[in-house]
């Protein structure tokens, strides 16, 4: 195959996702451990979220006739300093998933390969949604100067999401 190293790296994206959703329930796990419900359930929410694209890449490989092996997965961090701290960790780790796609981009383009090409553009979109969400998350913790009325708040809104 002339491009199996297109696919191999599309198949550790894979794990990564996984890896990614493993960090994401770490997350969740300090929130309620530390009572915040709200962040609980969001990150629990990016948990459910990373593995769908795990799923959907894995899918799309073994649509292409390649045979998805799973990597080992690291222990996720279990300790953040507050959910400020949380929310930088996720921003940072987004900013590597949206590194980690775009080298797929720019192998899919070096093998000419335009079905994986189109296909992580929902990548590149969906990344851009990702960093713009732990963006805005950070600014709206950083307003409220660490104020726990204004966290609570926060986090009710927080504990809302359904996507």
């Amino acid at each position: 195959m002339k491009n199996q190293e297109l696919m191999d790296k599309i198949n550790e994206q894979v794990t990564f996702e996984i890896a990614s959703g493993y960090v994401y329930l770490g997350m969740a796990a300090w929130a309620a451990d530390n009572d915040w419900d709200g962040f609980s359930h969001f990150m629990y929410k990016q948990w459910e979220e990373e593995l769908e694209h795990a799923n959907k890449m894995a899918k799309f490989l073994m649509d292409l006739g390649y045979p998805v092996t799973f990597g080992a997965i690291e222990a996720a961090p279990s300790e953040y300093k507050d959910v400020l701290d949380l929310a930088k960790t996720s921003l940072e780790h987004e900013q590597e998933v949206t590194q980690r796609i775009n080298e797929i981009i720019d192998l899919a383009r070096k093998y000419d390969d335009k079905r994986v090409e189109y296909f992580m553009q929902w990548y590149i979109n969906e990344q851009v949604e990702e960093e713009d969400t732990f963006s805005t998350l950070i600014a709206k913790i950083e307003r409220t100067n660490m104020n726990p009325a204004g966290l609570m708040i926060l986090d009710g809104k927080l504990g809302r999401r359904e996507d």
